[in-house]
C-alpha cells in the first residue's frame, strides 16, 4: 500500500471518521481507521458498531495512488502525526506486514497498524429505496426536536427521534414522556415509513454532513444510510415501537394565550435558579390582561413576575409546569411570538409559534400545592 495525499484533506477525513471512533472500543481493531487502497480509489472507515462512517476518494492532483493494499491504524496516532507534519503532501506508505510510514519533507514516521482481517466486515450496501433532502432543512428539523428526547436508558425508544415519512410529509418527533416536540415538513417522495434513530448518533450525523448542501437517505429495517458526494454514514435504528403521538396533533382546547415569546422566555429563564427537590416549577396566573410568573422554593426563596399580553381567551386559568421544559420549548419554536393552548390545569400545555409554522409543543403540567 502506497499512496499520497494533501495534507488538509487527509486531516479532514481524519476528522470525519473519527466521529465514529470510540476511545473504549468493544474491540482493539475498531480503536482505528482502516485505510483501504485499490487502482480507482482510497477508502477510510471509522466504526464504533453504532455508527459507521465511510469516506471515498478518488486520484486527483491531492491524492496519488502508488500501490494497492490496506492497514488499520489507530485513529489517536495518525491524527496526531497527520496534524502536526510539517509537510503539504504526506506519503502513506506500508513497508512491512503491518508497519506502516508516515513520512513528508524531512519528518518520517513509523507505525505499528493492525491487521486489516482483525477489522469487522461492516455491511454499507445500501440498495434500498431512498429520498433526497436539503441539508439545512433535516438539521433545522432535527435541532427543533432533538432536546425533547430523554437521556434515561430506561425506555431506550424515546433517547431517539422518530422521523415519519407518509404522504409526503416528514414529521421529526422527540419526547421523553413528559414533553414532545414534533415539526412537520412536505416531502417531494412517495416513501413510507417511521423509524427511530438514536439522538447521539443523529446529532453526530448532523455535524458531519452541515457543510453539505443536500444528503440522501437510505432506509432499512434495521438501519440507516446518509449519503453525500463521498461520505456515507451508516447508524443502527432502535427497534422499539416510538409512541403513538398523531392523536395529539388535533387537541380541542378551552383557553388560547397569544404572548411574546422572548418577553415570557426571559421571565422564566430569570427563574430558573429557584429549584425544589432539584427541579424549577413556575405558575403561570393567566387572565385577559396579563400573566403572573412566579416560582418558589422553602430553601431558595421566590419570584414574581407580571408580563403583559397580546390575547387572551377563556376562563381564568392557574397552572404549573417545569421551567425548563417551557423554556426549552419556546426557544425550539424561534417566533416573536407565541400561541399557549390549554385545556385546563392539568392537561397537557400545547405551545406554537403565531406564524403558522408546522412545529408544536406539548409540555406536561405538575401539581403545584402552594
Amino acid at each position: 500500500m502506497n499512496f499520497k495525499i494533501d495534507k488538509r484533506l487527509f486531516n479532514g477525513i481524519l476528522n470525519t471518521v473519527s466521529k465514529a471512533i470510540s476511545s473504549s472500543a468493544p474491540i482493539p481493531a475498531l480503536s482505528g481507521v482502516k485505510i483501504s487502497v485499490s487502482e480507482e480509489e482510497v477508502t477510510f472507515i471509522g466504526s464504533d458498531s453504532n455508527i459507521s462512517i465511510k469516506v471515498v476518494k478518488k486520484p486527483s492532483e491531492d491524492l496519488i495512488i502508488v500501490e494497492e493494499g490496506e492497514i488499520v491504524i489507530d485513529i489517536k496516532y495518525i491524527s496526531e502525526i497527520v496534524r502536526k507534519m510539517d509537510s503539504d503532501i504526506i506519503n502513506v506508505e506500508l513497508i512491512d506486514g503491518t508497519l506502516c510510514r508516515i513520512s513528508g519533507n524531512n519528518s518520517e514516521f513509523k507505525i505499528n497498524g493492525m491487521r486489516p482481517s482483525d477489522y469487522p466486515n461492516i455491511n454499507f450496501d445500501h440498495n434500498t429505496d431512498s429520498f433526497k433532502i436539503k441539508t439545512s432543512k433535516l438539521i433545522n428539523m432535527v435541532q427543533r426536536t432533538i432536546f425533547a428526547c430523554s437521556d434515561q436508558q430506561v425506555r431506550q425508544v424515546l433517547t431517539g427521534l422518530n422521523l415519519k415519512l407518509n404522504n409526503q410529509v416528514l414529521v421529526a418527533s422527540g419526547t421523553d414522556s413528559y414533553r414532545l416536540s414534533a415539526v412537520k415538513s412536505v416531502l417531494n417522495s412517495d416513501l413510507s415509513f417511521n423509524i427511530t434513530i438514536p439522538s447521539k448518533l443523529l446529532s453526530e450525523t448532523c455535524n458531519i454532513i452541515s457543510e453539505k448542501e443536500e444528503v440522501e437517505i437510505f432506509v432499512s429495517d434495521t438501519k440507516v444510510f446518509f449519503k453525500t458526494e463521498d461520505t456515507l454514514i451508516l447508524t443502527r435504528l432502535i427497534e422499539d415501537a416510538f409512541p403513538n403521538t398523531d392523536h395529539l396533533l388535533n387537541v380541542e382546547t378551552s383557553q388560547r394565550l397569544e404572548i411574546s415569546g422572548k418577553e415570557l422566555q426571559d421571565a422564566v429563564d430569570r427563574t430558573l435558579f429557584i429549584k425544589s427537590d432539584g427541579r424549577s416549577v413556575v405558575k403561570l396566573k393567566i387572565d385577559a390582561d396579563s400573566v403572573e410568573v412566579t416560582s418558589s422554593s422553602q430553601e431558595i426563596g421566590s419570584s414574581h413576575e407580571k408580563l403583559s399580553i397580546i390575547k387572551y381567551e377563556g376562563e381564568p386559568l392557574v397552572i404549573s409546569c417545569s421551567g425548563k421544559y417551557l423554556s426549552d420549548a419556546i426557544k425550539a419554536l424561534r417566533s416573536e411570538n407565541i400561541v399557549m393552548l390549554f385545556r385546563g390545569s392539568t392537561k397537557p400545555i400545547i405551545i406554537k409559534a403565531d406564524n403558522g409554522e408546522d412545529i408544536i409543543e406539548y409540555i406536561s403540567p405538575v401539581r403545584s400545592y402552594d
